[in-house]
């Protein structure tokens, strides 16, 4: 992503997938994993797209109810005015999907059975955070 914010992976995993990861424990690096419907993100007609966060940005994050506006989750994770400045979110079909540190929404959820479509997220340089 520019401005140092990081890098952003989507990648189909297949049937057989099975996770094992290992973990090293390290101040500078931040990973995020979301496992995402293949069948959601590949309907016809869909369109993707990574863009920065934009005041009035808001999503219905897995295990919420309502829409949530990212400004009050800024807020309530205490995340920096300068962090927010390159924030990356996904979107499909201009709706966010995703968003840093907050996660995938409820439509976008691989649910058991489905097909898993994993976005990984690591954080740049400029965008480290605890």
């Amino acid at each position: 992503l520019p401005f140092g914010a990081g890098k952003i992976e989507l990648r189909a995993l297949n049937q057989n997938y099975i996770n094992c990861d290992t973990v090293k424990e390290d101040s500078h690096f931040t990973c995020e994993i979301a496992d995402l419907s293949v069948e959601v993100l590949s309907a016809l007609g869909t369109r993707l797209q990574v863009r920065n966060w934009r005041p009035g940005d808001g999503f219905v994050r897995a295990g919420h109810e309502k829409q949530e506006k990212i400004k009050s989750l800024f807020q309530e994770y205490q995340v920096l005015l300068w962090q927010r400045r390159h924030w990356p979110v996904a979107t499909m079909n201009d709706e966010i999907f995703w968003s840093r540190r907050f996660g995938p929404s409820t439509g976008s959820v691989a649910g058991s059975g489905s097909r898993i479509a994993r976005l990984t997220y690591q954080a740049g340089t400029e965008s480290v955070w605890l």
